[in-house]
């Protein structure tokens, strides 16, 4: 919000964290609210705050449906870039329909760039111009539901939300049933990000950086443990960097494929180990170094080894996260802990530390 107060993020329901996500900007100008005239209804009327939103308010809407045999639909135009990617997303809960749809308009994506959300079973059915797709579990009944597709032309065009008893468009409607929306977003993104409140007109929300530029008392120089616990992350992006030096330094990151790497800078020498890790699960993280031993712990499990000599030529002065020093994006990413040791941990240490 432009103070520097840490944004923390409690949705996991346990122990809270620390939420750093890459600069966005909502695309859709009234997020919480549609019965504006932006919002195109066909067979379906809004009834506005009908219920309590997932931000602890009576103002999310509910969509009726008309007593039509034919599709209940919202939607609203949004001008989109040829080769970027877009990421649609909304919160949706069953009231008397359970199934919803998000859709990018085929004048600007691929054919079939949507999905079906079962708000009962929590399942997706995805059409074929999606690169991705999501549910995420909010709490009280309310889902996240998300789409992410490639646009492929420059132009305006139309975003849908279809409300239905099943997966498909058209329906027998009753006139009286429906389902509760809340939080539009749209952003130019591969994934979907925290919401931006809009009201009115579009938002931006800067990144999310976290910085000690003269943390050399903290960090170990020659020897030392550095400790990640992240929740979950996003492609191409950057976690941490220790020091942004070619002679001694560290690195974690995330690659536009979406893999997890480190990289260290030992006297010169760079080594680069990807991981196997699944960015939307829970990943600890630790790597201890000192001079002909440097070793990578993951998830319990000692992953790499290095036996480069590590003198501390030059000090290690500066922690960053998201800070895109090493790698030049951003990326959302929740923490749940940072620590940094002045020692190399033993073998043992780094198992108990690193352990789910």
């Amino acid at each position: 919000n432009g103070d520097d107060t840490p944004r923390i993020d409690y949705t996991d329901g346990g122990c809270p964290v620390l939420l750093t996500e890459p600069q966005s900007t909502n695309l859709i100008p009234n997020s919480n609210d549609f019965s504006v005239t932006d919002w195109q209804k066909t067979n379906a009327t809004i009834s506005e705050n009908s219920t309590i939103s997932p931000d602890g308010s009576q103002n999310a809407d509910k969509v009726v449906e008309s007593a039509a045999l034919s599709y209940t639909r919202v939607r609203a135009a949004f001008n989109f870039t040829s080769g970027d990617d877009y990421t649609f997303s909304l919160f949706a809960k069953a009231d008397e329909r359970d199934f919803i749809s998000l859709e990018f308009n085929t004048s600007a994506f691929p054919g079939s760039a949507n999905a079906w959300f079962d708000l009962t079973s929590k399942t997706i059915s995805e059409g074929g111009g999606v690169n991705s797709s999501k549910i995420e579990d909010y709490g009280n009944g309310w889902f996240r539901c998300s789409i992410t597709a490639t646009a492929d032309a420059t132009v305006s065009a139309l975003c849908s939300i279809y409300i239905s008893d099943e997966v498909g468009a058209t329906y027998q409607g009753d006139g009286v049933s429906g389902l509760y929306i809340y939080g539009g977003q749209i952003e130019a993104l591969g994934h979907p990000t925290s919401l931006i409140p809009t009201y009115g007109t579009v938002r931006t929300r800067l990144a999310d950086t976290v910085k000690n530029l003269v943390a050399t008392s903290y960090i170990g120089q020659a020897q030392g443990t550095i400790f990640l616990d992240y929740n979950s992350t996003t492609p191409d992006g950057e976690l941490l960097s220790v020091n942004r030096s070619t002679q001694n330094s560290i690195h974690i990151f995330t690659t536009s494929s979406g893999v997890l790497r480190v990289s260290m800078y030992s006297d010169g020498a760079v080594n680069t180990y990807t991981l196997t890790s699944d960015l939307d699960s829970r990943g600890k993280i630790a790597i201890s170094y000192e001079n002909n031993s440097q070793k990578i712990y993951f998830n319990g499990a000692l992953v790499k080894t290095y036996t480069e000599s590590w003198t501390p030529n030059v000090a290690m002065t500066s922690i960053s996260m998201n800070q895109g020093n090493y790698v030049s994006q951003t990326c959302k990413t929740n923490v749940s802990a940072l620590q940094l040791f002045n020692t190399a941990l033993s073998d043992f240490e780094l198992t108990q530390l690193t352990t789910i």
